[in-house]
């Protein structure tokens, strides 16, 4: 049939055109296979060839080990091991941190392990595969260090920090509050675990992390306080917390004085506070512990023969008398029971006797400063004086004292138009008194705003007062008034200073009483002379008669009622020798304008 001829025609038609395709692809599968040989007898070669070398382009430690032997490379690497980076180790107990190069932890350059590395670039099986072989020839290959961990530096490295990471434990303590001790609670310290934290150090090197490495610790439990402990503690804090007696005391109610038992006092107990101490640590009790005391019990006063003494004493009346020359006023002050009864303490005997009685001269003190504050600023007494007189005219069973008056130094700011003679005249003082007070102040150019120290009146008034006796010189009327008891005794013409030499006003005594005293300046003699204030340096100004000169001429007879002298106050002969005889040290004389 003509279908079959076409079939086996196209059949034929196929199996010739398969032939050259088989053919082909034949040929191709050789040339590859012969290409990989080839290519594999080149690599082959090149593995010959580099054997025992480093492959080119392998640099480790920034040293290029291509074409290297392993001596030569380990030779270069020797060069290059202080530029390899150790990085730095961080250590911390949570808390804290601590950074050292990991160097001083025992990291090493592992010199042989870094050449195999360095090696192992194209000789290791996996670099020798064909696909990876052409890139391993145009690569650059920078082997990293190898690092090895030397167990001795590292524990000595730990070691060295241990005493800085250390926390020593704080025991248990006691702390007083009052009356009561607190058990304040302890605190546990640590110290470095050196087996513990090298592990930790193992284990970071050999996972290469770059986070901190945990130190481990060993815990320090705090110790609590032995027995002996606590009662040394005790006995230390006896004579704190120890309060005597207290001091018997004396109260008036109305005319009688009645004696007041001390207060009892109180020691401690010891024994007996340890034994609640000891009990309160091993129950963990949180709440501060009493301590305890035995009372020491107040001696008894033996009322009768006590209140016959205290009687007594309070029966002493003591008067004072202070006399304030600059404003002429006299105070008076009587010191009754209520007053002096502060003064007395009972005072235990000595071996169990009864109690005595003391006079307490502080509080007697404090007695005549609160009368002090009476008298006005400035002004006050001569304490050591007055407490010492005072004290003796009570033991001595009362009586009157006389007191001495003091008056402070003062402060001046001079005022324009001041002068020195104008501020030593307002305030009562001599110039020479005023120089000497201010010795760094130039008081011929004084300057508005400056400060000028006014001395104490009691340079000019340095004894105790005369009662009742006082001179008054009018320069105005150039007079002189005598006065004796509160009146005028005698009325007298005198002659004060000239202008240029002139009497100073103020508030003075007699301080100097001479039958006959020679000027030198002058050449004269000054009869019956009561030296009053210092005008210079040898020089004092006072009251006198007529002067005599070397010629024996009365110098100013006849010029009584003029100011003629060189400063001092003259007087007739006859007025002279009456008041000689009448004065004393200790007259006050005022002299006014």
């Amino acid at each position: 049939m003509p279908t079959g001829r076409v079939f086996e025609a196209q059949a034929g038609s196929r199996r010739g055109r398969a032939q050259p395709l088989a053919t082909i692809i034949l040929l191709l599968l050789l040339g590859a296979t012969g290409g990989l040989a080839g290519l594999w007898g080149v690599m082959w070669a090149v593995q010959e060839r580099w054997e025992g070398r480093i492959y080119p382009n392998v640099h480790a430690l920034g040293v290029n080990l291509g074409g290297l032997t392993l001596d030569e490379a380990r030779a270069a690497l020797d060069r290059g091991a202080d530029r390899a980076d150790r990085r730095i180790l961080i250590l911390t107990d949570g808390e804290s941190y601590w950074q050292i190069p990991w160097g001083e932890a025992g990291m090493q350059i592992d010199m042989e392990g870094t050449l195999r590395a360095a090696y192992a670039v194209g000789h290791s099986p996996g670099d020798r595969h064909w696909m990876r072989w052409p890139r391993l020839w145009r690569s650059h290959h920078d082997v990293p260090p190898v690092f090895a961990l030397n167990l001795t530096p590292a524990g000595a490295a730990l070691e060295r920090m241990a005493p800085a990471v250390a926390r020593p434990a704080e025991d248990r303590a006691l702390r007083r509050q009052g009356d009561q001790i607190v058990l304040v609670k302890g605190r546990p310290g640590r110290e470095l675990d050196i087996e513990a934290s090298l592990e930790a150090l193992i284990v970071a090197h050999q996972l290469a992390t770059t986070e901190p490495v945990k130190l481990a610790f060993r815990a320090i439990p705090p110790r609590e306080l032995d027995a002996a402990t606590l009662q040394a503690t005790l006995e230390r804090l006896a004579p704190e917390v120890a309060q005597p007696p207290g001091e018997s005391t004396l109260r008036l109610e109305g005319d009688l004085v009645v004696a007041v038992e001390a207060r009892p006092g109180r020691e401690l107990d010891v024994e007996a506070s340890l034994r609640a101490l000891i009990a309160a640590q091993e129950s963990r009790q949180q709440q501060p512990v009493p301590l305890v005391f035995r009372s020491i019990p107040s001696r008894d006063l033996e009322g009768g023969p006590l209140q016959v003494q205290v009687d007594a004493l309070l029966d002493r009346q003591v008067e004072l008398v202070a006399y304030d020359a600059l404003r002429d006023k006299t105070f008076t002050w009587t010191l009754d029971r209520k007053q002096t009864m502060r003064w007395l303490r009972l005072e235990p005997g000595e071996n169990g006797e009864a109690y005595t009685l003391r006079v307490d001269e502080a509080t007697a003190r404090a007695t005549l400063e609160t009368l002090a504050a009476e008298l006005g600023e400035g002004c006050g007494f001569r304490m050591e004086e007055a407490i010492e007189e005072v004290m003796a005219a009570f033991r001595q069973g009362g009586g009157r004292v006389t007191l001495h008056m003091t008056h402070a130094p003062r402060t001046y700011i001079v005022k324009s138009g001041d002068t020195a003679v104008k501020i030593a005249a307002a305030h009562g003082m001599p110039l020479w008194t005023l120089t000497q007070a201010n010795p760094e102040v130039d008081l011929s150019r004084l300057q508005v705003g400056q400060e000028v120290v006014i001395p104490t009146q009691d340079i000019l008034t340095p004894h105790l007062p005369v009662p009742g006796k006082r001179i008054v010189i009018d320069l105005s009327e150039q007079r002189m008034r005598v006065y004796e008891g509160g009146g005028l005794l005698h009325d007298w013409l005198v002659s004060t200073g000239r202008e240029g030499s002139p009497t100073y006003t103020g508030v003075f005594q007699i301080l100097v009483k001479e039958d006959s005293a020679y000027a030198s300046q002058w050449d004269l003699v000054m009869p019956r002379f009561l030296g009053i204030y210092a005008a210079g340096p040898g020089s004092i100004n006072g009251i006198h008669a007529l002067p005599i000169l070397s010629s024996g001429h009365r110098l100013w007879a006849g010029n009584l009622g003029t100011p003629v002298s060189y400063g001092c106050i003259v007087l007739g002969v006859e007025e002279a020798e009456t008041l000689y005889a009448w004065a004393e040290l200790g007259v006050v004389v005022v002299i006014k304008e």
